[in-house]
């Protein structure tokens, strides 16, 4: 079921999208450190558009706002400022284990499309439904090969 709301969703986002034909507003948070990264990514996305004028049937307007401090009120502060100029989408910022309930309770509340990383593999006061993750989660997988392979020790070291 959970799934399966996920996957109309997006396909309702999809749809919406492909008939709109003026401009999706996509609203990033950026955190301190990582506004090269998403500057070269967004740059792109504004290059790609721009060579391939004419093809596409919509145009996605990047609206960023930046959180000074990673907590809860900076980023219900920076949703704000983001709805207030008409997202359609929200891009989560790459690690927001922190406050991924508070884009999670906004997302449900506003039924806007929350767009992660990786969605978090612990329990969360409030379970995403409109929330996509683009990188599946490693915990399961690293799980069953312990099972698999009867590993009684492992060392598992990982850089995020």
């Amino acid at each position: 079921m959970y799934i399966l709301l996920k996957i109309s969703s997006l396909l309702l986002f999809i749809t919406c999208a492909t008939s709109y034909t003026e401009r999706i507003p996509v609203g990033v948070i950026l955190k301190k450190d990582e506004h090269k990264v998403i500057e070269t990514v967004i740059n792109y996305v504004s290059w790609n558009q721009r060579t391939n004028d004419g093809q596409s049937q919509f145009v996605i307007d990047i609206i960023k706002d930046n959180v000074e401090e990673e907590d809860a009120v900076h980023y219900q502060q920076s949703i704000c400022r983001l709805l207030k100029k008409g997202i359609m989408v929200l891009l989560a910022p790459s690690t927001c284990s922190v406050c991924f309930s508070v884009l999670a309770t906004t997302s449900n509340e506003f039924k806007i499309p929350l767009i992660s990383q990786e969605l978090p593999e612990f329990p969360l006061d409030v379970s995403p439904k409109y929330a996509v993750g683009i990188r599946p989660g490693t915990t399961r997988a690293i799980l069953d090969l312990v099972r698999y392979y009867h590993w009684q020790d492992i060392v598992y070291m990982y850089d995020h």
